[in-house]
């Protein structure tokens, strides 16, 4: 006859949790039977084992440790195993397959995180931070680098994932700003295709889609680059001037720079003392800051080198300083606000007001010739570009000295300065 004491207890879910949690060292290993057991590790944590026998080999699983892993949840985990061996499967054969599958998922839940990160204003910075920054001639130009794509590119496009970008948002975007002033729709494509390479060279995304855009995007007509240059009517040009007066900001003296010297407004943010002769009433800008790459004279009037006068009195590396720093140049940006303070943002552009000279010289019967050369615009024909930069010294002094009277002579303001209009094409 059996010895009840030898009879093993087949039960299930022996153990209490008061009993687990009064347990002595000596009490473990502790049965709740079903193979599931807690046992006292070396280190003396516990955890929880469930023991089986699969295909005729005794095979261990480890639960997790108590009481992370209570009874009730360690049971459920060895009955989830017992229906997997029921069903041919060799639950640590299930549980390493779904431990791998939950790595992929997590690896591809952070690929996915990492982009859905790389958004395009995020690639181009790292892009400018990396490669530009480092590289650049000077801060200016490097600024300009990233600022260009804050302006027209992040505002649409710049939260996208990288590898959402598509052609058509690319090529909506780039046409937008080419219609608009395209020198700068040049340079946004620049750009975005130096970034798109560089993703592509780093695998990031499989081709550049920059490069399919630049064979789409359509030159805009002469009207639309002409219309987007807003331009002060002359008539309107003292009044202006006058407001400038008022304001004691460097912002003002080079906006009065632009009118007098009718030049380009990177020419007067760069501009550095060594290029003024002021007792020739002269001003040199030399060949690398002029759009056609060669020197350009400015003849100056009485009125430009007394403001040039008045500024070197600052003692600055350039003309017009920066209010934030006066060992860098003044940014165009200022010279904008300025605008938008007096309320001439909507009617005019610092540009624009070339153009505003430009019309006051030709309708005052200067020759075309003489305020072209005076604009620094390239002529056509060689041989008139020669003969045009060679002469017309006495015009291009007496042009800018009647400009200058012009826009700072009370005489001539507003509705007068029609009348003056009408007298000069009268003569």
């Amino acid at each position: 006859m059996t010895n009840p004491k030898q009879t093993r207890n087949t039960s299930r879910n022996r153990l209490k949790d008061l009993q687990v949690r009064k347990a002595k060292p000596a009490d473990f290993p502790l049965m709740d039977g079903g193979g599931l057991r807690l046992v006292l590790k070396a280190s003396g944590s516990k955890a929880w084992v469930y023991r089986y026998t699969f295909n005729g080999s005794a095979r261990e699983a480890s639960l997790g440790q108590y009481p992370v892993i209570g009874i009730d949840q360690a049971r459920r985990m060895r009955d989830r195993m017992e229906v997997q061996k029921a069903e041919g499967l060799d639950p640590l054969n299930v549980r390493q397959q779904e431990r791998q599958q939950q790595a992929e998922v997590q690896q591809l839940a952070k690929a996915e995180a990492t982009r859905q990160a790389l958004t395009l204003a995020v690639a181009c910075r790292q892009y400018h931070e990396t490669k530009i920054e480092p590289t650049a001639k000077n801060q200016k130009h490097a600024a300009q680098w990233i600022g260009t794509l804050e302006r027209h590119v992040f505002p649409k496009l710049g939260k996208l994932p990288v590898a959402d970008v598509t052609k058509g948002e690319l090529l909506e975007v780039v046409q937008a700003v080419v219609n608009q002033t395209p020198e700068t729709g040049r340079r946004v494509i620049q750009r975005l295709r130096a970034v798109f390479d560089e993703l592509v060279f780093k695998e990031v995304v499989v081709t550049n889609p920059v490069a399919a855009v630049q064979g789409q995007v359509k030159a805009p007509s002469r009207a639309k680059i002409v219309e987007h240059f807003k331009s002060l009517p002359w008539a309107q040009a003292r009044t202006f001037y006058r407001g400038l007066d008022v304001s004691e900001a460097v912002a003002a003296r080079c906006i009065q720079w632009v009118m007098l010297t009718a030049c380009r407004t990177s020419e007067a943010l760069g501009l550095v003392p060594d290029e003024l002769d002021l007792k020739r009433g002269l001003w040199v800008v030399p060949a690398e800051r002029m759009k056609a790459k060669r020197p350009h004279t400015v003849y100056l009037s009485s009125h430009a080198v007394q403001l040039a006068e008045r500024m070197l009195k600052l003692g600055t590396p350039y003309l017009f300083p920066s209010p934030n720093d006066d060992q860098q140049p003044l940014s165009n940006a200022a010279m904008l606000q300025l605008l938008d303070r007096l309320g001439y943002r909507g009617q005019t552009t610092i540009h624009g007001l070339r153009s505003t000279f430009s019309t006051w010289a030709n309708e005052h019967n200067f020759r075309p010739d003489v305020v072209e050369v005076s604009l620094a615009h390239q002529e056509g024909d060689r041989v008139r570009k020669a003969y045009n930069h060679a002469v017309y010294v006495e015009q291009r002094l007496t042009l800018m000295q009647q400009w200058g009277d012009f826009v700072t002579t009370d005489k001539v303001d507003g509705e007068q300065a029609e009348v003056v209009h009408k007298l000069v094409k009268n003569a």
